[in-house]
């Protein structure tokens, strides 16, 4: 049976009714709202809390390309009524200085999850509470306790994306053999045939990899200058440095270049397949750069309580599934129950099945210890 209509101003749940607003009129809604507050238990009282945490903007977001896809953001900005403003930047170190700089006072970041320790020694970032992002429990598994994305205990950021760096090659132009050695890079025959993204923490690592350094982000001195030579000696065979992705897979689908190097290569590969181009990933021997992304709260964010529902948005299987299926990229993403708005295909096509081997298995960096003499080798590198 119905439960009968209440004849006050609140009806069974908690609700103001029709006659009470017809009584009070329009001019009477505030103090309506006031006996909400006042009224029996707390399902009216967090209402009225929820009320009064509306959700504050604009929301200042740094990140990388894909970040500003309409597709994700819009959705975003409907459900909450806040307008998203996405600056794009293509490197770690531009967003440690562009939140140094405070031109902009950001309310999120989006550093590779291996900088995430480095912005928050250096008091960008704040910390957040895992509870508020039931979401994590849904990545893979690797990337539910996330080393990477904590420090001191604390967490500081929340995975969204993720990808592995090898070399992407047209297989009759360099062989997977040959590619299972890095070095086969320097071979003379691929003079200006090798393009790349301007990524200098992930290509001067790769190089100190191929050399036989175990943890390269720690070169400095006389080894870092021993890697930077051997960078240099690099120059000659490349054709392109690219600021973003899709230059080094139009010179690839082109076969103007025959290798990309690096340069997200599981996004570039897939990307170039899905376009009916057989080309090829190999990992070589030395070792693959797994790189992920965080999205993290920084510190004196304006918008705080806006930024958690933008963190939580972000991790969700659905808001990943638009992000690693879009029009314009196809990507690795962390969430694993993806599986569920994507086809099986789709869900392969992206690697995603070799998620945990590839990021179990590859080499997890982390940020230069001497990252202003990293910046200097690769500006030496770049004007060989």
């Amino acid at each position: 049976m119905d439960k009968p209509a209440s004849d006050g101003p609140i009806d069974a749940a908690g609700l103001l009714t029709r006659r009470a607003l017809l009584r009070y009129g329009v001019q009477g809604s505030a103090a309506m709202f006031a006996i909400l507050a006042a009224g029996r238990g707390g399902v009216r009282e967090s209402r009225a809390q929820g009320a009064a945490k509306k959700l504050t903007g604009p929301l200042n977001v740094l990140a990388w390309e894909g970040y500003d896809d309409p597709a994700i953001v819009k959705p975003f900005e409907d459900k909450y009524g806040v307008k998203v403003n996405v600056k794009v930047v293509s490197g770690n170190n531009v967003q440690l200085d562009q939140i140094r700089a405070g031109a902009i006072q950001f309310d999120v970041a989006n550093p590779d999850a291996t900088w995430v320790e480095t912005f928050a020694k250096s008091g960008l970032l704040e910390p957040i509470n895992a509870a508020d992002y039931p979401n994590l429990q849904q990545m893979f598994k690797p990337f539910r306790q996330f080393a990477p994305n904590h420090f001191e205990g604390k967490l500081y950021g929340v995975p969204i994306r993720w990808g592995i760096n090898g070399i992407v090659h047209w297989p009759d132009k360099l062989s997977v053999a040959d590619a299972s050695d890095g070095n086969s890079l320097w071979d003379k025959k691929f003079k200006g045939r090798i393009s790349h993204r301007d990524w200098y923490d992930l290509h001067i690592l790769l190089t100190g990899l191929y050399l036989g350094y175990k943890k390269p982000w720690t070169l400095d001195g006389d080894d870092l200058a021993k890697v930077t030579k051997r960078l240099v000696e690099l120059k000659p065979n490349i054709r392109s440095i690219h600021l973003d992705s899709g230059g080094v897979k139009t010179d690839l689908a082109n076969g103007d270049a025959w290798i990309v190097w690096g340069s997200s290569s599981n996004d570039v590969t897939t990307t170039l397949k899905l376009a009916g181009k057989n080309v090829v990933l190999t990992i070589p021997k030395q070792g693959g750069a797994v790189w992920t992304e965080a999205l993290s709260m920084v510190k004196g964010a304006k918008n705080v309580e806006t930024a958690k529902a933008y963190l939580d948005y972000m991790t969700s299987a659905e808001t990943q599934a638009k992000m690693a299926w879009s029009k314009n990229k196809k990507i690795a993403v962390c969430n694993e129950l993806v599986k569920n708005h994507l086809t099986a295909e789709q869900f392969k096509t992206l690697d995603l099945d070799k998620a945990e081997l590839w990021v179990g298995e590859g080499v997890m960096s982390e940020a230069p210890v001497n990252n202003e003499a990293w910046k200097k080798a690769w500006q030496q590198y770049k004007s060989a």
